[in-house]
């Protein structure tokens, strides 16, 4: 694949994940600030460079990052900062490349900050004539722009678990406090986000992108695991548990033409879905035959989490991963310096050194069996 002049990044074809010409498996790492733990040096990669140095040495392939800041302060800083923002990143894929690791940057992460920095409801998300959209669509058409030519972006993500704050029941008391400068003098329904919103705002991703990006990279959204009552959620207001065509449904409403890939956070052994209690390897086989009558592929975005040190439980969760055929699966998340962000690990830590291990051997597993 990498020194292969016509093919860049993973493609999808028929509900399958190919990267060049072969069908791709692999486990890999979230890392979280690789790209904004250089804001503070300056916008100077070294940091960046230093994390994909350890992450070569232990032969992990792909990473998933924050394409951006937490909340929306780091707005600002792009627009005052463009130029060295936008060289950073490019830094960041130009270097990857060289240690042939794969990216997917991640944009949005923070469901409220974009609206937040242009003092719009949250449900901003889902209007075609708000500053909120207008800033998905520039930022958007910037970032790819700058890297789309780097082979090391295996693909293109939205957000990070928008659909976690969906159709809440009991919205009104998860809203999130509006920021310190707002002119609003309280949030209202308009507050209350929609999976509608977030469908309109993946189509606008997705939209974009191939506007810009001819190469047929994969999109994905960067949702977290469907809440168990989803589609109910959306459609009665109610927490009742979704049935398995209604599960269907509404992944589809948060998987819309244009985005290529299921994506799921995954961090349960078991769980109480279609009114029943799941073994992660039974759920395994509902998701990924879901995606795959959608006729999208299956991306496991984040699994792992936690601070357990025992070996067994994290094996357990990869080779489900590797029995079911899951394609891709990052584990959360690698940080250089352990603990600056939650439940991470560092390379000089027996924890760690540990995940690394399983992440290798899932990665064995992997090309044995497939």
């Amino acid at each position: 694949y990498w020194r292969d002049t016509r093919n860049f990044g993973i493609r999808v074809q028929d509900g399958v994940m190919k990267l060049g010409e072969e069908v791709l498996y692999k486990a890999g790492v979230n890392c979280y600030n690789l790209f904004n733990q250089c804001f503070a040096d300056g916008y100077s990669s070294k940091k960046a460079k230093e994390t994909l140095d350890i992450l070569a040495d232990y032969g992990v392939g792909v990473v998933r990052f924050n394409c951006g800041g937490y909340g929306m302060g780091y707005i600002g800083d792009y627009f005052a900062q463009k130029t060295a923002y936008v060289n950073l990143l490019r830094g960041i894929a130009e270097y990857a490349e060289t240690l042939e690791i794969g990216l997917i940057p991640s944009f949005f992460w923070l469901y409220h900050a974009v609206p937040d920095y242009y003092d719009e409801p949250l449900r901003a998300w889902g209007n075609a004539d708000s500053k909120t959209v207008a800033f998905l669509q520039d930022y958007t058409e910037e970032i790819v722009t700058a890297l789309k030519d780097y082979k090391a972006i295996f693909a293109w993500e939205f957000g990070n678990e928008f659909n976690l704050s969906c159709d809440l029941p009991n919205a009104a008391e998860n809203v999130p406090a509006l920021p310190a400068n707002s002119k609003r003098e309280t949030r209202t329904e308009e507050d209350f986000l929609s999976a509608v919103d977030v469908q309109f705002a993946l189509t606008k991703f997705s939209e974009t992108i191939s506007r810009i990006d001819d190469t047929g990279r994969m999109i994905t959204s960067g949702n977290a695991t469907l809440r168990p009552s989803q589609y109910n959620q959306l459609h009665h207001n109610t927490w009742a548990q979704d049935s398995v065509l209604e599960y269907k449904k509404i992944t589809g409403t948060f998987t819309p033409d244009g985005v290529d890939a299921v994506c799921e956070h995954v961090y349960f052994t078991s769980q109480k879905t279609f009114g029943r209690e799941l073994t992660l390897a039974e759920y395994l086989q509902y998701a990924t035959a879901n995606a795959k009558a959608l006729n999208k592929a299956y991306f496991v975005g984040e699994w792992g989490g936690g601070s357990s040190e025992d070996r067994s439980y994290y094996s357990e969760i990869g080779n489900a991963f590797v029995e079911a055929g899951v394609q891709l699966a990052l584990l959360w998340n690698f940080n250089a310096v352990e603990g600056s962000v939650e439940y991470s690990f560092s390379a000089d830590t027996t924890r760690g050194k540990m995940l690394l291990s399983v992440l290798a051997d899932m990665n064995a597993a992997y090309e044995a069996k497939y």
